[in-house]
C-alpha cells in the first residue's frame, strides 16, 4: 500500500486532536471533527467499526466548499461505548441528535456502508432534516453474499481482544489505499470491544431498509464499487428501483471502501451532486 502525497490530509494525530465533544440529550457524548466553513453543512457518517478518521482523504476536499461535521458514531472511535443501543434506529437517532447538540438545523447527509444505512433511516424519519442524501457502498442487506456470510460466522465466534487474523481480513482492499490512514484506521478497529461488533454486525445482518425506501423523497447519490464483497449489483438495481429520486454511479474495479481508494473521484462526484441540488 502507498500514501498518496498530493491529497490535503489529516491522517495522524492531529484527526484525534481535532476531535470536539457534543453531549446528547439523552446524555451520550460523541466525539466528532468539524472541517470547514461552508454555508452548507455535511454530515459524513462512517462504516462499522471505522470511525469519522474514515473521511479523513475525502474530508479536506469537500471541506474547501462546505462545512463538514463528521462523528464518530456510538461505541466506534473515541465516542462512548455503551452496552446497548446499537440497532439501526437508534443510531439514526443519535445522528439526528447530534445535529440538535451542535445547533444544525439541515445538513446535506452522507453515509458509507453501517452509515449508508444509518443515513437511510434517519432521512426516512426526518426528511425535513436532510435535503440530499448520499450512500456510498450501501445496500439492502438482504441479497445474499459472500462477505456478508463470512462476516456473520466471524461475529459469532468473537473473542475479546479481536483476533489479528480477523482484523487483518477485515481490512483487506483489493487495490492500493494510504498506508497511514490504513493503520490508524485498523488500530481503532481493534480497540472496538466485542459487544460493539456484535451489536452492531448483527443488527447490519438482519436489517432489511426495503420497506421504507420508496419514502424518502429527497434527491438521492448512490455510488458503488464493482469489487464490494458486501453488497451486490443486485441490491444496486433493488435501490434503484425502490428510491424515487436518484442518480447511480459505479466505479469499475474498486471494492467497499471507495472513500479510502479513490477518495478524489469520490470528493468530485460528492460535489457534483450537491451542486446540483444546493439548499441556498
Amino acid at each position: 500500500m502507498t500514501r498518496c502525497p498530493l491529497l490535503p490530509t489529516i491522517l495522524d494525530d492531529d484527526w484525534s486532536h481535532a476531535k470536539k465533544e457534543a453531549t446528547l440529550a439523552n446524555g451520550l457524548r460523541l466525539r466528532y471533527v468539524e472541517l470547514g466553513t461552508g454555508a452548507e453543512t455535511l454530515l459524513l457518517l462512517h462504516g462499522f467499526t471505522s470511525s469519522s478518521r474514515t473521511w479523513s482523504l475525502v474530508a479536506p476536499l469537500l471541506a474547501k466548499r462546505y462545512r463538514l461535521l463528521l462523528p464518530d458514531m456510538r461505541g466506534h472511535g473515541d465516542s462512548e461505548r455503551p452496552l446497548t443501543g446499537y440497532d439501526i434506529p437508534q443510531l439514526a437517532h443519535d445522528a439526528v441528535a447530534f445535529l440538535d447538540a451542535v445547533g444544525v438545523a439541515q445538513a446535506h447527509l452522507i453515509g458509507v456502508s453501517l452509515g449508508s444505512f444509518v443515513a437511510q433511516q434517519a432521512a426516512v424519519g426526518y426528511p425535513e432534516r436532510f435535503p440530499t442524501l448520499v450512500l456510498v457502498a450501501s445496500g439492502t442487506a438482504q441479497s445474499p453474499s459472500a462477505g456478508r456470510e463470512w462476516l456473520q460466522q466471524q461475529i459469532a465466534q468473537l473473542t475479546d481482544p479481536i483476533d489479528p487474523q480477523f482484523l487483518a481480513e477485515w481490512m483487506d482492499n483489493p487495490n492500493s489505499v494510504d498506508q497511514v490512514l490504513h493503520e490508524k484506521v485498523g488500530a481503532e478497529v481493534a480497540a472496538i470491544p466485542k459487544h460493539v461488533w456484535q451489536g452492531v454486525g448483527n443488527t447490519i445482518l438482519t436489517h432489511d431498509p426495503r420497506p421504507f425506501l420508496s419514502t424518502l423523497t429527497m434527491p438521492t447519490s448512490i455510488i458503488w464499487g464493482t469489487l464490494d464483497p458486501f453488497f451486490s449489483l443486485e441490491e444496486q438495481e433493488a435501490l434503484q428501483a425502490l428510491i424515487p429520486n436518484n442518480v447511480f454511479k459505479a466505479y469499475p474495479g474498486i471494492g467497499h471502501n471507495l472513500h479510502w481508494e479513490q477518495p478524489e473521484l469520490l470528493a468530485e462526484d460528492i460535489e457534483f451532486f450537491l451542486h446540483n441540488h444546493t439548499i441556498l
